[in-house]
């Protein structure tokens, strides 16, 4: 039994760090690996994502196209993955609860998903049958479409004598189901991150220049949303930096009842002084719009020991002349 399990678990792994590496709204990284027994054994897979629209029990297709890119043939074998947002980066997060009924989940959705045979090299594309169920419920529904490339052949096994398991690759699939669906985004906040990437958070006191701007932002309704608006760096009334929020040719999503943090780098952040970071945001078509803003200082080392020298020097000389003007007190003799 330990044999087949830790084959799974290292496949499962894989399709974590998969995710970590990816936002709803950027392109879903296909993923190939070499096991370490058994051969080569791996998937290309595109389109990286897709996004439709379905009325309760109506029908459609969704092409995912799968290539062989290894030396032996393959079982590229489906699996669906339920996810939810991390909170944060808007990084899928897999629900591994084998008990939680997903309300969000499109395996009900998913009427004809089956395994595929490829030869060595070989690309298909296949038309994956998707209908909404009759009596689905307005809303937001999305998931994980995964591929593992199992070779396809017996004699080719792993040293706990289970087939050799690949990375699997993936294709997110996001279904909206109109009706009666909300929008109810709140813009929570304005994060100044120290680093390019958003790690590492400043105060309000920076002694070198902030390298990006993060946009945090709840959705609170029960459809997808994808806010987009304009972030600007003023000194003063002086305009020093500005850029797209979720710019780009796919903008992110923002899943319901959850917040993400839209992050960005900035520049131009060059002199010492006060700076403050507005944003004004909308989603939908427009009709509402978000505003916030955050202010810091910029002060550099050299400029914040020049003002301590300063302090230090205008108190010696209050004391200094506190001393020269202090009136000489008297002094009484019993005789």
């Amino acid at each position: 039994m330990k044999g087949r399990v830790r084959p799974l678990l290292l496949c499962f792994s894989l399709i974590l760090s998969v995710f970590a590496t990816s936002g709803f709204g950027n392109s879903f990284a296909a993923t190939t690996t070499t096991p370490t027994t058994g051969g080569a054994s791996g998937l290309s897979i595109s389109p990286l994502r897709q996004n439709i629209t379905l009325k309760p029990g109506q029908a459609t297709s969704i092409p995912i196209t799968l290539k062989n890119i290894t030396g032996g043939p393959i079982i590229a074998k489906s699996a669906v993955k339920d996810f939810e947002s991390d909170g944060v980066t808007g990084n899928p997060k897999i629900i591994t609860n084998p008990n939680y009924n997903d309300p969000a989940s499109i395996k009900s959705f998913l009427v004809g998903l089956g395994n595929v045979d490829l030869a060595i090299g070989q690309q298909q594309t296949i038309q994956l049958p998707v209908q909404a169920p009759a009596n689905v419920s307005p809303g937001a529904y999305f998931g994980l479409i995964t591929y593992q490339a199992v070779p396809n052949d017996a004699t080719k096994k792993t040293a706990n004598d289970n087939v050799a398991l690949s990375a699997a690759v993936g294709q997110l699939v996001f279904i909206t189901v109109p009706g009666n669906v909300s929008q109810s985004l709140q813009l929570n906040a304005i994060h100044v991150y120290k680093d390019t990437d958003g790690n590492s958070e400043g105060g309000l006191i920076f002694t070198n220049p902030p390298k990006s701007v993060g946009v945090q932002i709840h959705n609170f309704g029960n459809a997808f949303a994808t806010p987009y608006g304009t972030v600007v760096i003023k000194k003063g009334s002086k305009l020093v930096y500005s850029y797209q929020l979720n710019g780009g040719i796919t903008r992110g999503l923002l899943l319901p009842n959850s917040s993400r943090i839209f992050k960005s780098a900035v520049k131009n952040i060059t002199t010492p002084g006060h700076y403050t970071v507005q944003v004004s945001a909308t989603y939908g078509k427009g009709s509402t719009i978000l505003t916030a803003q955050k202010s810091f200082w910029y002060m550099p080392i050299w400029l914040v020991v020049l003002l301590v020298v300063i302090i230090i020097l205008i108190l010696i000389g209050l004391w200094m002349l506190r001393l020269r003007f202090k009136k000489p007190g008297k002094t009484s003799y019993k005789k």
